[in-house]
């Protein structure tokens, strides 16, 4: 049985070994865009995308997004 870990060094393995799969697959680095919430074509929800979104400004820093563990 995995879950509850009987001993707390078996636990301390897992929980190694769940970070270092976790580490092997992040997600490579995002963009730094943004994009107005538009469609091509009409739709009873969202705007039309018009002329004045082709030149979009870009922003100009990384997001900053903050996980934190409470």
């Amino acid at each position: 049985m995995l879950f509850p870990p009987n001993q707390r060094r078996s636990a301390d393995q897992h929980w190694r070994a769940f970070l270092h799969r976790l580490l092997a697959r992040l997600n490579p680095p995002r963009r730094h865009r943004s994009a107005p919430r538009v469609i091509k074509r009409k739709m009873p929800k969202w705007h039309v995308k018009r002329t004045a979104h082709q030149h979009w400004p870009q922003p100009e820093h990384p997001p900053s997004i903050r996980i934190r563990n409470c």
